[in-house]
């Protein structure tokens, strides 16, 4: 039947999509953010173990230089993961993909419910609406979307 096949073939493989990109963009946002931590933490470490080292403990020649390289270094790298995700907008555009799934969902549940061809055409159209009315949302924001430079 026509309205079985919209509703699984069609508007389920969109929300099976919209579901695990929004799954990714997550991932990724958290990745990022476990990075920075990660990255202030060893700095942290380094910082206190360079600065305390002659009064609490003796540091190696060779790692003093280490120590100082990464309390450096560590915080630009951190500061670059946290620019690139601000830039990427991954949280922003994980919730925007589980939104849009919901709203499919509905979509599915009036496919469902449909008994007669011009219910399950007005619901195919009010679905085609919501994706078409969504990737033009999506060329609006990000066609003039600059990189930020943050100085």
């Amino acid at each position: 039947m026509l309205r079985d096949y919209l509703k699984r073939h069609w508007i389920e493989g969109q929300i099976a999509y919209q579901t695990r990109t929004s799954g990714q963009q997550r991932a990724s946002d958290r990745w990022l953010a476990s990075m920075t931590k990660g990255l202030f933490a060893v700095t942290f470490i380094a910082v206190l173990a360079h600065s305390s080292g002659n009064h609490f403990f003796t540091v190696p020649e060779g790692w003093k230089n280490t120590l100082l390289v990464i309390s450096i270094t560590f915080p630009a790298i951190g500061a670059a993961f946290h620019g690139y995700g601000a830039q990427r907008q991954f949280r922003r555009h994980s919730e925007r993909y589980r939104t849009m799934a919901g709203v499919l969902a509905h979509a599915r549940d009036d496919m469902a419910d449909a008994t007669t061809i011009d219910q399950v055409q007005d619901v195919a159209r009010e679905t085609e609406r919501i994706m078409r009315e969504e990737n033009s949302d999506w060329f609006g924001v990000m066609r003039f979307h600059d990189i930020e430079l943050i100085t």
